[in-house]
C-alpha cells in the first residue's frame, strides 16, 4: 500500500442532473479539469469501472501524487458523486460549484473531514475498491432520495 498521509477528504453529492449520463472520457476529462486545481501540469493515473449497462453509468478514480479523486454517475437515480482526497488545502465551495455548473443539480449536500488515506498500487486493487465505493455510494444515495 502506498501512503497518501493525512489529508483532506471531501465528498459531494448531488441529486436531481439530467447530465449524470457521461461516458468514461467525459468523466475523466471532468475530473482533469478539477485535479488542475490542485496539482497543475501532473500526470495521472486512471481506473474505471466496467459498465454492464449503458444506462448504468460508471466510476472514475484519477490518482495524482498528492490526491485522488474519484466520480461516480448514476443516471438511473439522476444523481453524481465526487470524493477528492488531497494533502493539499480543499476548498469545497469551488468544488460544489464545479459540480453544480457541470451537471446542472438541483440539490448538493457534502462532507468534509481529515484523516489518512491508501490507495493499492495494485490495478486489481483499486478497481475492487473503486467498485466497492461505488456500491456504497449507491446505496447512500438511494437511501437520501427516500426523504
Amino acid at each position: 500500500m502506498e501512503t497518501l498521509g493525512y489529508g483532506s477528504y471531501l465528498i459531494i453529492d448531488g441529486l436531481g442532473t439530467p447530465n449524470a449520463n457521461l461516458d468514461s472520457d467525459e468523466a475523466k476529462a471532468f475530473l482533469q479539469n478539477l485535479a488542475n486545481m490542485l496539482e497543475p501540469n501532473v500526470t495521472a493515473d486512471f481506473t474505471i469501472t466496467p459498465k454492464a449497462s449503458a444506462d448504468e453509468g460508471c466510476s472514475v478514480l484519477m490518482v495524482l501524487q498528492e490526491s485522488h479523486l474519484s466520480l461516480h454517475l448514476f443516471p438511473a437515480c439522476q444523481a453524481v458523486s465526487l470524493r477528492l482526497f488531497s494533502r493539499y488545502d480543499v476548498q469545497p465551495e469551488v468544488y460544489a460549484r464545479a459540480l453544480k455548473e457541470s451537471f446542472g443539480i438541483n440539490r448538493i449536500s457534502s462532507y468534509l473531514s481529515n484523516h489518512s488515506k491508501t490507495l493499492s498500487n495494485d490495478l486489481n486493487r483499486r478497481l475492487r475498491g473503486l467498485l466497492s465505493d461505488r456500491r456504497y455510494t449507491s446505496v447512500r444515495l438511494n437511501n437520501s432520495l427516500l426523504f
